[in-house]
């Protein structure tokens, strides 16, 4: 309380506070530098010191710039509490923050997002932001003239960037070396990665704004060999990897049902993201991975246009976040909202709400369909809560949203356990199916992306993908095909190049047209997964 019983100089304060954001804050920037940067010689050892000027100084330059007034200090406060905010999650689950995380929060809802809220978070919160920004909002600033303001602060700044600029000339090659090499570095700066971001995400939402653009302009349908009508049901999976399924040789029976029933499952399939805000989109969008924009893909027809378009009747129905601009144009139900006593509870439902809704759905589909059923599936971290109490195979579980706190054992277990929940909902959705005898029914089952349980330290999705691990870029995927629907399709055929060979979000939309039996100037016979198991 001794910095609220006096005057102190804007300089000290801002001194002060760029300290406290470029040290405290920012423990998995120093984290990271610790555990992959070594120190071998006099040279490594000073660009080390150098990176302290180099975290410092931009943020001793923004509270120069805005720390000014009192609007500057509740700016100052504001910055505070969400660096304190990023701290807590950067370091706990070793997340990095770019344009795309700063995405799937904008895109998360109110129930979502506060499944992430912990005791652990509020402690954190309070210690590191809460009491910092109490004493910060106490302190009385004492401030010159502005003409002496802008010389001291220019000064200062001057001087900052002098030894900033004569330490990187020291070390040019290390920087060039680290640049090259640990390029995520930047994403774990705090205040300057979550700032830059938001602006970025912004910036290409603006820039996105367009008016729909036309992929193709007049689809059609193939005649069907047998004259009825096709029904797709597309289930999305939800952070399911595929490693923890026993279709793909997991050790443990996730897959107990799925396991009898007569499927074509996808050993090696790789997702196009780490988020579903990026994922989802990708998937349904002709422009495959490598060019893909979420922002331009809000504007741009999508698979479902154009099976709607081709005179599919496109049914969404969602038990997650949204769609990500998806279904935007096609018929939708938001299941996540139902008042359901026996399903729902807390802000959100168990997945078998699709289920139900299949099951109602169903004797109203007379005419060619597409119902995606996007699951909750094991969205994290509150694993436990996917999954209805009979299906707590897998024990000792962990029954707290910080995970981080519970064995790698526990955390498995419980994510397993949504792994055989989600085994009992598609094999539920394909035995509704088996009895729609009048259509050519099929199911395609694949998931978004993956997730981390505590490997290499790394928790839940959303690492940049180009150093993301294995776990959160690997999901599983699998295709059921109706006894009618194998007439024109040579399950053999599919399920040996299922088991045998690799596929990855690009092949999705393509093979999604060739299982329609869509006519596109956008399908790509070479990406469908299908086309070389079609019966002549």
């Amino acid at each position: 309380m001794i910095l609220c019983k006096r005057e102190i100089s804007a300089t000290k304060i801002i001194f002060i506070v760029a300290l406290y954001f470029s040290s405290i804050l920012n423990f998995s920037f120093w984290r990271y530098v610790c555990e992959n940067i070594e120190v071998t010689n006099f040279k490594s050892a000073v660009f080390v010191v150098s990176l302290v000027f180099f975290i410092f100084i931009p943020l001793f330059m923004l509270f120069n710039l805005i720390l000014t007034g009192k609007i500057g200090k509740w700016l100052t406060i504001i910055l505070l509490l969400l660096s304190s905010i990023a701290n807590y999650y950067m370091s706990v689950f070793n997340i990095y923050i770019d344009s795309d995380m700063i995405r799937n929060i904008a895109e998360t809802n109110f129930n979502e997002a506060s499944e992430h809220v912990s005791v652990s978070f509020w402690a954190v919160f309070l210690i590191t932001g809460v009491v910092p920004a109490g004493l910060l909002c106490l302190v009385k600033i004492k401030t010159n003239s502005w003409q002496q303001e802008l010389r001291t602060r220019s000064l200062a700044v001057f001087k900052g960037l002098l030894i900033a600029a004569l330490l990187a000339a020291f070390c040019f090659k290390e920087y060039a070396v680290v640049g090259r090499n640990h390029n995520k570095i930047t994403k774990l700066m705090n205040t300057l990665n979550y700032t830059y971001s938001t602006l970025r995400y912004y910036k290409k939402k603006s820039n996105a704004a367009k008016p729909l653009q036309i992929m193709d302009a007049s689809p059609s349908l193939s005649a069907d060999a047998n004259g009825q009508k096709n029904l797709i049901v597309l289930v999305i999976g939800e952070t399911a990897r595929a490693q923890n399924f026993s279709l793909g040789g997991y050790g443990k029976k996730t897959n107990p049902l799925l396991s009898k029933q007569d499927i074509a499952y996808f050993k090696q399939v790789s997702s196009c993201g780490t988020l579903t805000a990026v994922s989802l989109p990708c998937m349904f969008s002709a422009t495959p991975k490598k060019g893909f924009d979420p922002d331009r893909a809000e504007h741009v027809e999508n698979a479902l246009d154009i099976a709607q378009k081709a005179g599919y009747n496109v049914l969404w129905a969602d038990n997650d976040s949204g769609c990500k601009g998806v279904c935007q144009r096609v018929i939708t139900k938001n299941l996540y909202k139902s008042k359901d006593k026996g399903l729902c509870k807390d802000g959100s439902c168990y997945d078998e709400i699709l289920l139900k809704y299949l099951k109602e759905e169903l004797p109203q589909i007379k005419d060619n369909t597409i119902l995606v059923l996007h699951t909750m599936g094991s969205h994290g971290p509150t694993y436990y809560k996917r999954y209805p109490k009979e299906f707590e195979i897998f024990k000792p579980t962990c029954d707290t949203s910080d995970i981080q706190l519970c064995s790698q054992e526990k955390i498995v277990n419980t994510y397993d356990n949504t792994i055989a929940y989600t085994d009992y909902i598609i094999s539920s959705a394909i035995d509704i199916l088996k009895n729609n005898k009048d259509m050519n029914s099929s199911l395609v089952y694949v998931s978004d992306h993956g997730e981390s349980l505590g490997e290499n330290g790394a928790y839940l999705h959303g690492l940049p993908y180009a150093v993301a691990p294995i776990y959160q870029t690997s999901v599983p995927m699998l295709v059921w095909l109706s006894p009618q629907k194998q007439e024109q399709i040579d399950y053999g055929c599919l399920k040996h190049t299922a088991a045998t060979d690799q596929y990855n979000h690009d092949n999705f939309y393509h093979t999604l047209l060739g299982l329609a039996g869509i006519k596109s100037t956008t399908y790509q016979a070479k990406l469908d997964i299908l086309s070389n198991c079609k019966k002549q």
